[in-house]
């Protein structure tokens, strides 16, 4: 874990990447062969005889437009939690994301009257394990695990927590239908596995009539085996033996370095290449360099996920086609509603509904110029929650 939050640092000196996606399917990575063996060869697809081009744009277009705000849950009257303290403890206080979700928990907690602290820290376990020990000695009322620490780390620590009344809570970690951790007493998930889904329909619905792709992984984050299977399973589906791709893996230290070369060298193999699908939207701006070292500017394509905000450049730019992802302050609005449930004594949700939102050249102009963090999804959330709570 040290290792791979030290790797986040060294993203974020660039292009941001949403890191909470690179782990938030490490549980269901276990089960997943894909999860320790990667392919490095073209590969035809099985499955469908031709390509449902049309399927593909229907399942990715209700993503492009501004998201607006469902009930995740039943309403309930907030005002029982008035007064009372949630404790968060980010991953690290170095990444981005999760420095704005911080503010906007904030934020939120102040607006319905409930007290917060936020356990800075540099994502190293010893300070998890004084951050827990911190919200013990201050008497949270709910503890939140924020983009990790896994819980797993954390057993002995969370265990004391709850025997001294602490609910503890983790978000953005999981993907959507995890079941609870031990010593955890609510997750607020993420449709990462959909997410993936819907950037491989973006290549399939505009490809033409075949789809041959280069896949960008990074195996050594537990989260790849997942995201990958999903690619694979919607080329399944969508398109079969009208599509191929070829999986190219590079480690997060190198993705600045080698991802050009190892682009530039399988676009000179396979003149066919017509779209990257790039699972972590960092991966996207090396890959467009070696897609111009290449000449193939204009002609190869890259479709992502995580819409951070240097990618979003790119989208407007016209280097990237497409990025998808999550707005941070949702996010908060959804942890702080999963806490505010368990303190007024109602059950927690099993899922937090968080919206995905799709940007290409269509509706790129929705995040600003150039793209401010969290824009793009517009307000309905804030009043959905407050009515929920019984503040609208």
């Amino acid at each position: 874990m040290r290792t791979l939050w030290a790797n986040a640092r060294i993203a974020s000196k660039g292009t941001f990447v949403n890191v909470m996606r690179w782990v938030a399917s490490a549980v269901a990575c276990m089960s997943l062969a894909a999860c320790s063996s990667v392919g490095s060869g073209a590969t035809s697809v099985d499955g469908a005889d031709s390509m449902d081009v049309d399927g593909a744009r229907e399942a990715y277009t209700a993503a492009l437009a501004e998201p607006v705000f469902e009930a995740p849950g039943p309403a309930f009257d907030a005002a029982e939690a008035t007064g009372k303290l949630i404790f968060n403890i980010p991953a690290s206080s170095s990444i981005p994301y999760l420095e704005a979700m911080n503010e906007n928990m904030a934020d939120v907690a102040e607006r319905v009257g409930v007290r917060y602290k936020y356990y800075a820290n540099q994502g190293q376990p010893d300070q998890w394990t004084q951050g827990v020990q911190q919200a013990i000695n201050e008497k949270a009322d709910v503890l939140v695990l924020s983009g990790a620490p896994d819980p797993a780390l954390l057993q002995p620590q969370l265990k004391e927590a709850r025997a001294a009344g602490v609910k503890v809570i983790v978000a953005s970690l999981y993907p959507d239908g995890t079941a609870l951790p031990d010593n955890v007493d609510a997750l607020v998930t993420l449709p990462s596995v959909e997410l993936q889904s819907l950037v491989t329909d973006y290549a399939i619905a505009n490809s033409g009539e075949s789809l041959n792709a280069l896949v960008l992984i990074a195996s050594e984050f537990p989260s790849t085996g997942p995201l990958q299977e999903a690619v694979v399973a919607e080329l399944e589906k969508r398109c079969g033996n009208a599509c191929k791709y070829r999986v190219i893996d590079t480690k997060l230290a190198d993705w600045a370095t080698k991802i050009p070369t190892k682009v530039q060298s399988s676009l000179a193999a396979d003149a066919d290449i017509n779209w990257i699908i790039s699972i972590y939207d960092g991966m996207a701006p090396p890959a467009a360099s070696g897609i111009e070292q290449a000449g193939r500017t204009g002609k190869v394509q890259i479709t992502t996920g995580d819409a951070s905000l240097g990618v979003l450049r790119s989208v407007a730019d016209g280097v990237v086609a497409q990025d998808a992802g999550y707005s941070s302050d949702w996010i908060a609005w959804a942890t702080v509603d999963q806490a505010l449930r368990i303190l007024s004594g109602q059950p927690a949700l099993a899922t937090a509904g968080l919206p995905i939102r799709m940007f290409d050249k269509t509706n790129i102009d929705a995040v600003g110029n150039p793209p401010v963090q969290d824009q793009g999804w517009g307000d309905s959330y804030v009043d959905g929650y407050l009515k929920l709570w019984g503040m609208g």
